[in-house]
């Protein structure tokens, strides 16, 4: 066929204009390849090389948050990616199992930990009062659902016997009255101030982290943080330091608050692991998803497992 001579004369021969052409076709198709694999690394567009871009879920007082700053998480991003994690009860484990919508969950049923490597389950304490929800959390996901009773494993469930520190997330609401979402302790059974023990708790419209060592005796709360009686993320964190301990507590989307007195721990954790129960009052409310690590996660950690719950629920 005949040939086409764009007029571009390089100095050279016809021959290696030809080849001067090619040459240039060929990087230019090059480029259209690669610029939005390039476009992607820099942020662009999807985080191929899995970069967590996270703000942080509220300032460390009591004053306004700080709006994070979300980027697309990895589609393997998970809680058991983070190191330590201990437990994690997840409300879809009875969809798994058949249950309905509705359903009682009979006294002496086990709600399995799917921590990796650890299936030690905390068990119904009531029957008449914990029922299954097949789409009553938020983006139609289930829970399960407490009206003044909970699930409690009094074995070796707990952390360990020297716990560096807690971090504690929770989807879930409080419905009415007082009651804990969260309580670990020493011991088999967690009483006031006669074990050490960490508890996630709160009065009617409020959440706290609350910290007791049992010898000497030493008891730390923080101020309870008020919410309303929807689906929220709360974070509970206990942070050990030289100077004693560091309570925080976040409701996500709301208020956030910070103290720092007393305790400088370790504490021994290692018994008792209550869902809706602290020592005194249980829980009228619903859990979705519960996750706990034995130590204080740095902030980079909270968010990876912060935007993994607010994507999984759309919060």
């Amino acid at each position: 066929g005949r040939s086409v001579d764009f007029g571009i004369d390089f100095g050279f021969g016809r021959g290696e204009r030809k080849m001067r052409k090619q040459s240039l076709f060929f990087l230019v198709a090059v480029l259209v390849v690669s610029a939005p694999l390039a476009m992607q690394r820099c942020g662009a567009g999807l985080d191929t090389d899995k970069t967590l871009k996270v703000g942080y879920a509220g300032a460390k007082s009591n004053g306004p948050n700080v709006t994070p700053s979300y980027s697309v998480l990895p589609t393997d991003a998970s809680p058991d990616k983070v190191a330590n994690l201990r437990l994690w009860y997840k409300a879809e484990y009875f969809g798994g199992q058949g249950y309905t919508d509705g359903q009682t969950i009979g006294v002496g049923i086990g709600w399995p930990n799917a921590a990796t490597g650890d299936g030690t389950p905390v068990v119904a304490a009531n029957t008449a009062a914990i029922n299954y929800r097949s789409a009553s959390a938020p983006n139609a996901r289930p829970c399960v659902s407490l009206n003044g009773t909970y699930f409690a494993n009094t074995g070796t469930a707990g952390f360990s016997s020297a716990a560096p520190g807690v971090t504690l997330f929770v989807v879930g609401k409080k419905n009415a009255g007082p009651g804990a979402f969260f309580g670990v302790a020493g011991g088999v059974a967690l009483t006031a101030n006669s074990t050490d023990f960490f508890r996630f708790t709160g009065a009617t419209g409020a959440i706290e982290t609350e910290v007791s060592e049992a010898a000497p005796a030493n008891f730390t709360a923080m101020p309870g943080l008020v919410t309303d009686a929807n689906f929220h993320i709360f974070i509970g964190v206990w942070n050990p330091l030289s100077s004693g301990t560091e309570l925080y507590a976040s409701i996500y989307g709301g208020p956030s608050g910070t103290i720092a007195s007393g305790i400088a721990g370790p504490l021994d954790l290692s018994g008792a692991v209550y869902l809706g129960w602290d020592y005194s009052s249980a829980l009228t409310g619903d859990i979705a998803e519960l996750i706990a690590y034995p130590r204080a996660l740095d902030w980079g950690e909270q968010n990876y497992v912060l935007d993994y719950l607010k994507k999984k629920y759309a919060l």
